[in-house]
């Protein structure tokens, strides 16, 4: 079962979006295997609100489907995909969205978290790396359809101790996590 697992995360890793969009009668941000959530959240800023640039909902939306549809593939579901707004980091000095897709299979969960050690210890094999390097690679991908130059797309994988490993992140122009070195 595990070398199926992750057998099925090297395959989500380097997938393309192959497959075709299904169509929804409605605007929602429903997927056929996963929800899409969106949240908001108040930011205290000293700036002008009018300097604030608008939340393109529909962009966004667009965006979370495709990188819904990139890891949820086959009936499957092993990443929950959430929207976040008005989202102040130390990726950018604007209020900006974050795409979140968060691993939730617990099987991928622990194979996710052995790849990542074995990456972060320099132990990893060329499977592992090349795991990784897909994933972040379809972050990457995804990300350049933003419409907005601070909002982020990423890829998080929970560990055992509670703490969320993030995978990958990128922006529209701009990996802020490395691409992986794949020999």
């Amino acid at each position: 079962m595990k070398k199926i697992v992750l057998g099925l995360v090297l395959v989500l890793g380097l997938s393309a979006c192959s497959s075709t969009p299904e169509k929804s009668s409605d605007s929602s941000s429903k997927t056929s295997s996963t929800e899409i959530t969106s949240t908001s959240e108040t930011v205290v800023s000293n700036s002008d609100s009018s300097e604030a640039p608008a939340v393109n909902e529909e962009n966004l939306n667009a965006v979370a489907k495709v990188l819904d549809e990139k890891f949820n593939t086959d009936g499957e579901t092993l990443v929950k995909v959430e929207i976040e707004n008005d989202v102040i980091d130390d990726t950018s000095d604007v209020a900006h969205s974050v795409i979140t897709a968060t691993v939730t299979d617990s099987e991928a969960r622990k194979n996710m978290e052995t790849m990542q050690d074995a990456v972060n210890s320099n132990t990893a094999d060329d499977t592992q790396r090349t795991s990784i390097y897909g994933i972040q690679v379809n972050v990457e991908e995804v990300a350049k359809q933003l419409e907005s130059e601070n909002d982020i797309v990423r890829f998080v994988n929970p560990d055992s101790n509670g703490n969320s490993i993030v995978i990958a992140m990128s922006k529209k122009n701009e990996n802020i996590i490395p691409l992986l070195i794949v020999e």
